[in-house]
């Protein structure tokens, strides 16, 4: 067996479908689960339809304010997000089902109805 170095940098997709890729290309590797779609694949190749990637690529970005008439953003469950104020600001965050404490050191505290 003979191993060789790949020179690329690959990124690690989650896509909406594998439309559009090209699975003849060398070094293409794709997943799925019943919740996801994935691609290993070199950066230069990822595709337009990613939906999030493991490099630090920004996939989509906007800007909240009164001046662009954006008043919030509606980001799907487990989908990795940042926030950069551009000014003093107040930010909501709402998430889905009841309000869960957590313990000081940030792992969940189950408590038994015992």
């Amino acid at each position: 067996m003979i191993l060789n170095i790949i020179n690329e940098e690959f990124s690690v997709c989650k896509v909406a479908d594998y439309e559009g890729i090209d699975l003849s290309s060398p070094y293409i590797f794709i997943g799925s689960t019943d919740e996801e779609k994935s691609l290993v694949c070199p950066i230069r190749l990822v595709p337009d339809n990613t939906v999030e990637r493991d490099d630090g690529e920004i996939i989509e970005s906007c800007v909240i304010s009164q001046e662009s008439r954006t008043y919030g953003v509606d980001i799907p469950k487990n989908v990795w997000h940042g926030l950069e104020c551009l000014e003093p600001s107040v930010l909501l965050e709402c998430k889905e089902g009841p309000f869960v404490e957590h313990e000081i050191d940030g792992i969940l505290e189950v408590k038994s109805n015992e």
